[in-house]
Protein backbone atom coordinates (compact mmCIF):
# COMPACT_ATOMS: atom_id res chain seq x y z
CA UNK A 1 0.00 0.00 0.00
CA UNK A 2 1.42 3.61 -0.73
CA UNK A 3 -0.17 7.09 0.66
CA UNK A 4 0.63 10.14 -1.61
CA UNK A 5 0.79 13.50 0.31
CA UNK A 6 -0.43 16.60 -1.64
CA UNK A 7 1.80 19.70 -1.06
CA UNK A 8 0.55 23.55 -1.30
CA UNK A 9 2.34 26.15 -3.37
CA UNK A 10 4.90 27.83 -1.08
CA UNK A 11 3.71 31.65 -0.66
CA UNK A 12 6.39 34.61 -1.40
CA UNK A 13 9.10 34.03 1.56
CA UNK A 14 9.78 36.66 4.08
CA UNK A 15 13.02 38.57 3.23
CA UNK A 16 10.60 39.79 -0.11
CA UNK A 17 9.19 41.93 2.54
CA UNK A 18 12.00 43.25 4.13
CA UNK A 19 13.66 43.88 0.26
CA UNK A 20 10.33 45.70 0.14
CA UNK A 21 10.78 48.35 2.81
CA UNK A 22 14.57 48.77 2.17
CA UNK A 23 13.32 49.43 -1.61
CA UNK A 24 11.18 51.93 0.12
CA UNK A 25 13.43 53.66 1.89
CA UNK A 26 15.71 54.67 -0.87
CA UNK A 27 12.27 56.10 -1.88
CA UNK A 28 11.36 57.88 1.00
CA UNK A 29 15.10 59.30 0.80
CA UNK A 30 14.21 61.57 -2.16
CA UNK A 31 10.52 61.74 -1.61
CA UNK A 32 9.55 61.97 1.46
CA UNK A 33 5.77 62.46 0.23
CA UNK A 34 5.03 59.21 -0.11
CA UNK A 35 5.57 58.11 3.18
CA UNK A 36 1.62 57.76 3.22
CA UNK A 37 2.52 54.87 0.79
CA UNK A 38 2.09 50.98 2.08
CA UNK A 39 4.38 49.32 -0.80
CA UNK A 40 5.27 46.02 1.13
CA UNK A 41 3.77 44.22 -1.24
CA UNK A 42 5.53 46.19 -4.31
CA UNK A 43 4.50 48.99 -6.80
CA UNK A 44 1.93 49.09 -9.15
CA UNK A 45 3.50 49.58 -13.06
CA UNK A 46 2.04 52.98 -13.39
CA UNK A 47 2.31 54.25 -9.75
CA UNK A 48 6.11 53.23 -10.77
CA UNK A 49 6.00 54.63 -14.04
CA UNK A 50 5.00 58.24 -12.69
CA UNK A 51 7.97 57.76 -9.75
CA UNK A 52 10.14 57.06 -11.82
CA UNK A 53 9.08 60.37 -13.63
CA UNK A 54 9.02 62.94 -10.99
CA UNK A 55 12.57 61.43 -10.38
CA UNK A 56 13.82 61.76 -13.46
CA UNK A 57 12.92 65.41 -13.88
CA UNK A 58 14.53 65.53 -10.58
CA UNK A 59 17.38 63.80 -11.58
CA UNK A 60 17.98 66.28 -14.68
CA UNK A 61 17.11 69.13 -12.04
CA UNK A 62 20.25 67.95 -10.72
CA UNK A 63 22.43 66.90 -12.98
CA UNK A 64 21.81 70.86 -14.24
CA UNK A 65 22.87 72.23 -11.17
CA UNK A 66 25.60 70.37 -10.96
CA UNK A 67 26.80 71.66 -14.85
CA UNK A 68 26.41 75.25 -13.42
CA UNK A 69 28.28 73.89 -10.55
CA UNK A 70 30.84 72.35 -12.53
CA UNK A 71 31.09 75.54 -14.60
CA UNK A 72 31.26 77.93 -11.35
CA UNK A 73 33.78 75.80 -9.89
CA UNK A 74 36.48 76.39 -12.74
CA UNK A 75 36.05 79.80 -12.69
CA UNK A 76 36.72 79.35 -9.14
CA UNK A 77 39.65 77.49 -9.25
CA UNK A 78 40.89 80.36 -11.57
CA UNK A 79 40.19 82.87 -8.93
CA UNK A 80 42.21 80.63 -6.80
CA UNK A 81 45.10 80.25 -8.86
CA UNK A 82 45.09 84.13 -9.61
CA UNK A 83 45.24 84.68 -6.07
CA UNK A 84 47.82 82.65 -5.40
CA UNK A 85 49.93 83.97 -8.33
CA UNK A 86 48.79 87.98 -7.29
CA UNK A 87 50.29 86.64 -3.11
CA UNK A 88 53.28 84.96 -5.06
CA UNK A 89 53.87 88.19 -6.75
CA UNK A 90 53.52 90.50 -3.70
CA UNK A 91 55.91 88.00 -1.44
CA UNK A 92 58.50 88.39 -4.53
CA UNK A 93 57.99 92.09 -3.72
CA UNK A 94 58.19 92.38 -0.51
CA UNK A 95 61.12 90.39 -0.65
CA UNK A 96 62.74 92.70 -3.09
CA UNK A 97 61.72 96.04 -0.67
CA UNK A 98 63.09 94.41 2.27
CA UNK A 99 66.41 93.89 0.46
CA UNK A 100 66.22 97.52 -0.76
CA UNK A 101 65.26 98.55 2.39
CA UNK A 102 68.05 97.18 4.25
CA UNK A 103 70.28 98.55 1.72
CA UNK A 104 69.02 102.04 2.12
CA UNK A 105 69.40 101.64 6.19
CA UNK A 106 72.92 100.84 5.68
CA UNK A 107 73.49 103.59 2.70
CA UNK A 108 71.93 106.25 5.54
CA UNK A 109 74.33 104.64 8.46
CA UNK A 110 77.23 105.21 6.10
CA UNK A 111 76.00 108.68 5.45
CA UNK A 112 75.93 109.51 9.07
CA UNK A 113 78.80 108.06 9.76
CA UNK A 114 80.80 110.19 7.49
CA UNK A 115 78.64 112.94 8.13
CA UNK A 116 79.60 112.58 11.65
CA UNK A 117 83.56 111.96 10.77
CA UNK A 118 84.09 114.97 8.89
CA UNK A 119 82.15 117.55 10.98
CA UNK A 120 84.70 116.30 14.10
CA UNK A 121 87.67 116.60 11.76
CA UNK A 122 86.63 120.26 10.88
CA UNK A 123 85.71 120.71 14.06
CA UNK A 124 89.37 119.58 15.26
CA UNK A 125 91.20 121.83 12.96
CA UNK A 126 89.25 124.66 13.74
CA UNK A 127 89.70 124.61 17.66
CA UNK A 128 93.42 124.12 16.82
CA UNK A 129 93.30 127.22 14.71
CA UNK A 130 91.29 128.94 16.61
CA UNK A 131 94.08 130.75 18.47
CA UNK A 132 96.28 131.32 15.16
CA UNK A 133 93.37 132.82 13.83
CA UNK A 134 92.65 135.29 16.37
CA UNK A 135 96.82 136.21 16.33
CA UNK A 136 96.26 136.84 12.68
CA UNK A 137 92.94 139.08 13.22
CA UNK A 138 95.03 140.64 15.90
CA UNK A 139 98.09 141.51 13.49
CA UNK A 140 95.62 142.54 10.95
CA UNK A 141 94.05 144.64 13.25
CA UNK A 142 97.24 146.55 14.85
CA UNK A 143 98.12 147.12 11.01
CA UNK A 144 95.03 148.74 10.30
CA UNK A 145 95.60 150.92 13.63
CA UNK A 146 99.14 151.54 12.22
CA UNK A 147 97.76 152.58 9.27
CA UNK A 148 95.35 155.11 10.70
CA UNK A 149 97.68 156.45 12.65
CA UNK A 150 100.03 156.97 10.22
CA UNK A 151 97.90 158.43 7.35
CA UNK A 152 95.20 160.28 9.25
CA UNK A 153 95.90 161.17 12.55
CA UNK A 154 99.97 161.88 12.61
CA UNK A 155 99.73 163.63 9.32
CA UNK A 156 96.86 166.00 10.31
CA UNK A 157 98.44 166.93 14.39
CA UNK A 158 101.46 167.51 12.34
CA UNK A 159 100.33 170.02 9.46
CA UNK A 160 97.89 171.41 11.82
CA UNK A 161 94.89 170.71 9.81
CA UNK A 162 92.34 170.11 12.64
CA UNK A 163 89.17 172.12 12.27
CA UNK A 164 87.87 172.01 16.25
CA UNK A 165 89.69 171.78 19.27
CA UNK A 166 87.69 168.50 19.96
CA UNK A 167 88.95 166.93 17.34
CA UNK A 168 92.35 167.91 17.91
CA UNK A 169 92.55 167.07 21.83
CA UNK A 170 90.71 163.29 20.25
CA UNK A 171 93.60 162.62 17.76
CA UNK A 172 96.34 163.72 20.44
CA UNK A 173 94.78 161.51 22.70
CA UNK A 174 94.25 158.56 20.19
CA UNK A 175 98.17 158.95 18.84
CA UNK A 176 99.08 158.58 23.02
CA UNK A 177 97.26 155.71 23.44
CA UNK A 178 98.31 153.91 20.88
CA UNK A 179 102.13 154.83 21.40
CA UNK A 180 101.76 153.07 25.15
CA UNK A 181 100.14 150.12 23.37
CA UNK A 182 103.28 149.50 20.93
CA UNK A 183 105.13 149.96 23.69
CA UNK A 184 107.00 153.84 22.92
CA UNK A 185 109.34 155.55 25.70
CA UNK A 186 107.27 157.56 28.02
CA UNK A 187 109.39 160.26 26.76
CA UNK A 188 107.71 160.18 23.01
CA UNK A 189 104.49 159.45 24.53
CA UNK A 190 104.49 163.28 26.25
CA UNK A 191 106.30 165.02 23.61
CA UNK A 192 102.77 164.57 21.94
CA UNK A 193 101.48 167.14 23.60
CA UNK A 194 103.83 169.55 21.45
CA UNK A 195 101.69 168.70 18.18
CA UNK A 196 98.69 170.49 20.08
CA UNK A 197 100.59 174.24 18.86
CA UNK A 198 101.03 175.36 15.32
CA UNK A 199 103.84 173.80 13.14
CA UNK A 200 105.12 177.35 13.34
CA UNK A 201 105.14 177.48 17.23
CA UNK A 202 107.43 174.50 17.37
CA UNK A 203 110.40 174.02 18.49
CA UNK A 204 113.50 171.85 17.62
CA UNK A 205 112.48 169.67 20.36
CA UNK A 206 108.91 169.42 18.64
CA UNK A 207 110.59 168.28 15.65
CA UNK A 208 113.01 165.72 16.90
CA UNK A 209 109.98 164.05 18.90
CA UNK A 210 108.03 164.39 15.64
CA UNK A 211 110.74 162.31 13.64
CA UNK A 212 111.36 160.16 16.59
CA UNK A 213 107.54 159.18 16.60
CA UNK A 214 107.31 159.12 12.80
CA UNK A 215 110.25 156.65 12.80
CA UNK A 216 107.97 154.60 15.72
CA UNK A 217 105.04 154.60 13.51
CA UNK A 218 107.22 153.11 10.57
CA UNK A 219 108.96 150.70 12.27
CA UNK A 220 105.95 149.65 14.15
CA UNK A 221 103.97 149.01 10.43
CA UNK A 222 106.99 147.20 8.85
CA UNK A 223 106.95 144.64 12.15
CA UNK A 224 103.64 143.92 11.75
CA UNK A 225 103.65 143.67 7.45
CA UNK A 226 106.56 141.00 8.11
CA UNK A 227 105.09 139.05 10.92
CA UNK A 228 101.83 138.84 8.61
CA UNK A 229 103.97 137.91 5.60
CA UNK A 230 105.59 134.96 7.92
CA UNK A 231 102.35 133.58 8.66
CA UNK A 232 100.89 134.05 5.66
CA UNK A 233 101.88 130.06 3.91
CA UNK A 234 100.15 128.71 7.54
CA UNK A 235 97.56 130.55 7.20
CA UNK A 236 96.76 129.82 3.60
CA UNK A 237 97.07 126.07 4.21
CA UNK A 238 94.87 126.52 7.01
CA UNK A 239 92.29 128.17 4.95
CA UNK A 240 92.73 125.95 2.69
CA UNK A 241 92.35 122.75 4.69
CA UNK A 242 89.15 124.48 6.45
CA UNK A 243 87.92 125.52 3.14
CA UNK A 244 88.01 121.79 1.83
CA UNK A 245 86.44 120.51 5.19
CA UNK A 246 83.39 122.69 4.42
CA UNK A 247 82.92 121.71 1.56
CA UNK A 248 83.31 117.87 2.13
CA UNK A 249 80.99 118.61 4.90
CA UNK A 250 78.59 120.23 2.84
CA UNK A 251 78.77 116.88 0.51
CA UNK A 252 78.39 114.55 3.29
CA UNK A 253 75.53 116.84 3.96
CA UNK A 254 74.34 116.80 1.35
CA UNK A 255 74.37 112.67 0.73
CA UNK A 256 73.11 112.20 4.28
CA UNK A 257 70.00 114.43 3.42
CA UNK A 258 69.45 112.12 -0.24
CA UNK A 259 70.11 108.98 1.58
CA UNK A 260 67.52 110.37 4.29
CA UNK A 261 65.03 110.90 1.62
CA UNK A 262 65.31 107.52 -0.24
CA UNK A 263 65.10 105.92 3.25
CA UNK A 264 61.86 107.32 3.64
CA UNK A 265 60.73 106.63 0.13
CA UNK A 266 61.66 102.87 0.86
CA UNK A 267 59.74 102.73 4.13
CA UNK A 268 56.35 104.12 2.29
CA UNK A 269 57.01 101.24 -0.49
CA UNK A 270 57.54 98.92 2.39
CA UNK A 271 54.53 99.54 3.89
CA UNK A 272 52.43 99.76 0.97
CA UNK A 273 53.64 96.01 -0.22
CA UNK A 274 53.15 94.79 3.18
CA UNK A 275 49.89 96.13 2.63
CA UNK A 276 49.29 94.74 -0.65
CA UNK A 277 50.34 91.37 0.44
CA UNK A 278 47.74 91.40 3.17
CA UNK A 279 44.87 92.05 0.46
CA UNK A 280 46.32 89.20 -1.58
CA UNK A 281 46.10 86.92 1.40
CA UNK A 282 42.85 87.56 1.76
CA UNK A 283 41.32 87.66 -1.70
CA UNK A 284 43.18 83.89 -1.44
CA UNK A 285 41.24 82.90 1.64
CA UNK A 286 38.51 84.09 0.03
CA UNK A 287 38.55 82.42 -2.87
CA UNK A 288 39.88 79.17 -0.79
CA UNK A 289 36.24 79.39 1.12
CA UNK A 290 34.67 80.02 -2.39
CA UNK A 291 36.29 77.15 -4.02
CA UNK A 292 35.58 75.00 -0.96
CA UNK A 293 32.12 76.01 -0.57
CA UNK A 294 31.33 75.38 -4.26
CA UNK A 295 33.31 71.92 -4.19
CA UNK A 296 30.89 71.21 -1.19
CA UNK A 297 27.74 72.07 -3.56
CA UNK A 298 28.88 69.36 -5.80
CA UNK A 299 29.82 66.94 -3.43
CA UNK A 300 25.99 67.53 -2.73
CA UNK A 301 24.29 67.48 -6.14
CA UNK A 302 26.57 64.19 -6.32
CA UNK A 303 24.85 63.13 -3.93
CA UNK A 304 21.28 64.00 -4.86
CA UNK A 305 21.86 62.11 -8.52
CA UNK A 306 23.43 59.05 -6.66
CA UNK A 307 20.31 58.92 -4.07
CA UNK A 308 18.07 59.73 -7.02
CA UNK A 309 19.13 56.79 -9.01
CA UNK A 310 18.87 54.28 -6.65
CA UNK A 311 15.53 55.48 -5.74
CA UNK A 312 14.41 54.82 -9.91
CA UNK A 313 16.45 51.20 -9.12
CA UNK A 314 14.27 50.86 -5.89
CA UNK A 315 10.62 51.68 -7.73
CA UNK A 316 11.95 48.64 -10.10
CA UNK A 317 12.51 46.74 -7.72
CA UNK A 318 9.03 47.60 -6.29
CA UNK A 319 7.19 47.19 -9.57
CA UNK A 320 8.94 43.82 -9.95
CA UNK A 321 7.83 42.68 -6.41
CA UNK A 322 4.27 43.77 -6.71
CA UNK A 323 4.43 41.71 -10.33
CA UNK A 324 6.15 38.77 -8.48
CA UNK A 325 3.30 38.74 -5.78
CA UNK A 326 0.45 38.68 -8.67
CA UNK A 327 2.12 35.61 -10.04
CA UNK A 328 2.33 33.98 -7.03
CA UNK A 329 -1.23 35.06 -6.48
CA UNK A 330 -2.41 33.52 -9.51
CA UNK A 331 -0.54 30.82 -9.17
CA UNK A 332 -2.24 29.60 -5.54
CA UNK A 333 -5.70 30.34 -7.10
CA UNK A 334 -5.64 27.63 -9.66
CA UNK A 335 -7.56 24.43 -8.69
CA UNK A 336 -4.96 21.61 -8.78
CA UNK A 337 -5.72 18.73 -11.42
CA UNK A 338 -7.70 15.00 -10.31
CA UNK A 339 -4.85 12.82 -9.33
CA UNK A 340 -5.17 9.78 -12.30
CA UNK A 341 -5.49 5.96 -11.35
CA UNK A 342 -2.58 4.58 -9.87
CA UNK A 343 -0.51 1.40 -10.88
CA UNK A 344 1.94 -0.21 -8.83
CA UNK A 345 3.97 1.23 -11.94
CA UNK A 346 3.12 4.64 -12.12
CA UNK A 347 3.69 4.96 -8.50
CA UNK A 348 7.02 3.84 -8.89
CA UNK A 349 7.27 6.17 -11.60
CA UNK A 350 5.82 9.10 -9.63
CA UNK A 351 7.91 8.27 -6.87
CA UNK A 352 10.63 8.43 -8.84
CA UNK A 353 9.96 11.81 -10.56
CA UNK A 354 8.31 13.88 -7.33
CA UNK A 355 11.66 15.43 -6.57
CA UNK A 356 12.80 17.08 -9.86
CA UNK A 357 9.12 18.20 -10.36
CA UNK A 358 8.94 19.80 -6.93
CA UNK A 359 12.19 21.37 -7.93
CA UNK A 360 10.71 22.67 -10.97
CA UNK A 361 7.47 24.11 -9.48
CA UNK A 362 9.55 26.41 -6.92
CA UNK A 363 11.38 27.37 -9.65
CA UNK A 364 8.57 28.90 -11.33
CA UNK A 365 6.87 30.63 -8.29
CA UNK A 366 9.51 31.85 -6.22
CA UNK A 367 11.23 34.82 -8.09
CA UNK A 368 14.75 34.92 -7.25
CA UNK A 369 16.19 37.92 -5.57
CA UNK A 370 18.64 38.73 -8.87
CA UNK A 371 15.64 38.68 -10.64
CA UNK A 372 13.68 41.31 -9.00
CA UNK A 373 16.51 43.41 -8.60
CA UNK A 374 17.09 43.23 -11.91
Amino acid sequence: NFSLTIVPRPSLPRWLGSFAMSAMEKLLAVMPELQSVQCADGMAEEVGERIKDQLKEMSWKCAEAAAAVQTELASRKQHKEQAELGLEKAKAAEREICVELENKVNALLKAQEELTSVQKEQQILTDASRAETLLGNELRESKETNRLMTEEVFPCLLNGTWTEEEEKVEKLQGLKDYLNTIGTEKTLVAAVDGFGTCPEQRGDFDKISIQCIEEELTQKRQQLEEQLLARQPAEKRREAELTGLQALVEICAHNHRRAEAEHRQAEVRAKEVTQSTRGQKQQLGKASKALEQCLEQLKSHESEVAKIQEAVAAADELVELAKCRAATTEAAAEPLPAPAPTTPEKLVETAVEEPSMKRARRDSQVASPARIRC
